[in-house]
């Protein structure tokens, strides 16, 4: 929705209490859109949840291999995971400190009853039992409702505002300086920033939260709406962009476009111990009959953002199994990452048909997303169906987790301004930590449907 209110020269804009004056050269114009919206949707992702299992269980279930039930034992099988490098005693052991407990010989001590002998002995009243690490309490994914049953449908709102100045200066240069925010989550949108410099240059892109090369690119990032666990929509960059950082199009060449992408720091710290330093990312786009794109983007972790084992004592308490298999599995995406993607773009007949593939690949896990889609117009309406299947595959064991979505959408618009929307997706989700081998549920399948009416101005 982009109905947009134009102000230039002397004009003021008032919002949300304030006045807020536009630039005074008649070359920069303000423009202000937003939309609101209103939806109803149903699903139902409520499960019983497995019973809690021990850490010896839950890692000898893990790939067939015998644990022995110690705190040492489990040692000896994490050392054999060579590639994770996890600390020698991830599991320490636990005989607890027995203390001398000192009483008056007269009085009568009441954690046994007896009475003391002597003025100012010390008296051991009982040895603390040993605490068998080995048996810490692993838990499963928890009942999203609780133990309640669903009610739909459930009604819900969404509203965000936009605004824009930008034009064209004397010397040809243009500029353009955008934010939309959200208006259900405010505080989310106060650190973002985004600024456009285009002319016979090119284009630049400045931004808080770079916009790399693959993202330039991408035809379409299959976001489809979900009920359940999700493992996400197309990577568009790696953790190397989230400082700000410039994007730059090069000047058209024909058919075809492409980026180079730089974030300089990771943290927007200026110290060379920031995460990442000096990302770079390429994108191209070739506008044919069939529209193909491809784009890489690279970044070398320094030392806070290097993948590291468990650390000394790392087990010793209570674990989520989702959080026990990332750690001993590498299930992380840190270290050096490298993004890439390919996609393409077509039309048949009244049809577009669109496919796309997306791999993030990083020191410990990696993980993969392939999409299709076909959309079209009948009569009065637009239909989509959107197809995703995502991997993500674990440094060490052959574990995997993966999701396979397919959505459908039909919209139509009700009048000038104003758009109907209705929804549906279904969800398949494999989570390797919630595997029956360890006593979890295994697969979760779940349904989301909505229809929404959005007011654009």
């Amino acid at each position: 929705m982009d109905k947009k209110i134009l102000l230039g020269g002397a004009a003021a804009l008032i919002m949300a209490g304030g006045v807020y004056a536009t630039p005074a050269s008649a070359s920069i114009e303000l423009s202000l859109g937003g939309e609101a919206q209103v939806m109803a949707s149903m699903s139902d992702t409520c499960f019983t949840a497995a019973s809690d299992t021990d850490l010896e269980a839950f890692l000898e279930a893990a790939d067939s291999t015998a644990v022995t039930d110690t705190e040492a034992g489990i040692n000896t099988y994490l050392a054999t995971l060579t590639a994770m490098s996890h600390n020698a005693a991830a599991v320490t052991a636990a005989d607890e400190a027995v203390t001398g407990v000192w009483y008056d010989a007269s009085a009568t001590n009441t954690a046994t009853g007896t009475a003391g002998t002597a003025t100012g002995d010390q008296v051991i009243i009982a040895a603390a039992a040993d605490v068998a690490r080995n048996s810490n309490a692993v838990s499963f994914a928890a009942d999203p409702c609780s133990g309640a049953d669903p009610d739909n449908p459930v009604l819900g709102f969404k509203k965000e505002i936009e605004f824009e100045a930008g034009g064209t200066l004397a010397n040809g240069l243009s500029v353009t300086f955008a934010d939309k925010i959200d208006l259900t989550d405010v505080a989310g949108e106060q650190g973002a920033f985004e600024l456009d410099l285009s002319g016979a240059f090119g284009s630049l892109k400045i931004k808080d939260g770079a916009s790399g090369g693959v993202d330039a690119v991408l035809l379409d990032k299959f976001d489809i709406d979900v009920a359940g666990d999700n493992l996400g929509k197309f990577k568009t960059e790696t953790a190397g962009t989230d400082g700000t950082g410039l994007l730059y199009g090069v000047p058209s060449m024909g058919a075809m476009d492409i980026y180079v992408s730089y974030a300089p720091n990771s943290d927007d710290s200026g110290y060379d111990t920031a995460s990442y330093t000096d990302t770079f990312g390429f994108g191209m786009v070739y506008n044919g009959d069939i529209t193909v794109a491809a784009g890489i983007e690279s970044a070398s972790a320094n030392a806070a953002a290097n993948c590291a084992g468990v650390a000394a004592g790392g087990l010793d308490a209570a674990i989520g199994a989702a959080a026990l298999m990332d750690a001993v599995y590498g299930g992380e995406s840190c270290g050096d990452q490298t993004l890439t993607y390919v996609g393409a773009e077509m039309g048949v007949s009244d049809m577009t048909i669109k496919a796309g593939y997306n791999l993030l690949d990083t020191d410990e896990a990696d993980t993969t997303g392939m999409g299709l889609g076909l959309s079209t117009a009948v009569g009065g309406y637009d239909l989509e169906i959107n197809y995703r299947n995502t991997v993500k595959e674990y440094l060490v064991g052959g574990f995997e987790d993966e999701q396979s979505i397919i959505g459908v959408s039909l919209e139509t618009a009700l009048g000038d301004g104003v758009d109907m929307k209705v929804q549906f997706s279904q969800n398949d989700v494999d989570l390797a930590s919630q595997a029956t081998a360890f006593g979890g549920n295994d697969s979760t399948s779940d349904y989301f449907a909505e229809a929404s009416m959005t007011v654009g101005f």
